[in-house]
């Protein structure tokens, strides 16, 4: 089975109710690491902007998510880091 079709299976298998746009639109992000089926993460998004993200991830069997972080921003360190929300 390809990669891609691994991880759609695995959102479907989930029992959440997903649109046929947010299965046809699930983002795959390696981390610029090119090796996402050890280090990467699959998503689908609901929103995403500088200041927040909703999604849902899917991690395959082996697939570990790249440590990371979204540190403060601006000239003082003013703004706060990204806020996020995962349901895996």
């Amino acid at each position: 089975m390809k990669y891609e079709e691994s991880v759609r299976k695995a959102f479907q298998d989930s029992n959440i109710a997903f649109t046929r746009e947010e299965l046809d639109n699930i983002e795959y992000a390696d981390f610029g690491l090119n090796n996402i089926k050890e280090e990467g993460l699959n998503l689908i998004i609901y929103i995403n902007n500088d200041r927040y993200c909703a999604k849902e991830m899917v991690l395959l069997a082996g697939q570990t998510c790249p440590e990371h972080q979204h540190p403060r921003r601006g000239r003082n360190q003013e703004i706060e880091g990204k806020e996020e929300t995962f349901r895996v």
